[in-house]
């Protein structure tokens, strides 16, 4: 494994471990969805209030890359019950390395099929 930098950028990373073989399965376990912003979540002025968001639970994403989920570095505490509920975000941008190796991941199994094809079918 090598160092990669990106120009623009002062930093270079150094990958930990690759990706390759876990991104279509991690991919696989998320479950997507729309929702509606709570009403706390609207008074904070995160964005643009809109009707209904997609998106994907961050919890969920959190299981198998927590690098991409924030806190935000905030706690609401629940006056009447006294729970406290600390509210997670999702860099979504983030999840491009593995949208790339899942589909590389896709492309592999499509050429083993591919293969198989043409062995019995005479490269029709």
């Amino acid at each position: 494994i090598r160092d990669h930098c990106v120009t623009g950028v002062q930093t270079c990373a150094l990958p930990i471990f690759q990706l390759q073989g876990r991104a279509l399965s991690n991919l696989n376990s998320l479950q997507g969805f729309l929702y509606e912003e709570s009403n706390l979540v609207k008074s904070l002025n995160f964005r643009q209030p809109q009707a209904l968001m997609a998106g994907l639970s961050a919890q969920e994403v959190q299981t198998f890359a927590p690098e991409i989920v924030n806190s935000n570095g905030f706690t609401v505490e629940n006056i009447e019950d006294g729970t406290t509920e600390t509210f997670l975000t999702l860099d979504y941008s983030r999840l491009a390395p593995y949208f790339v190796e899942a589909i590389k991941e896709l492309t592999g199994r499509v050429e083993i099929l591919e293969t198989w094809k043409n062995t019995f079918t005479g490269n029709l």
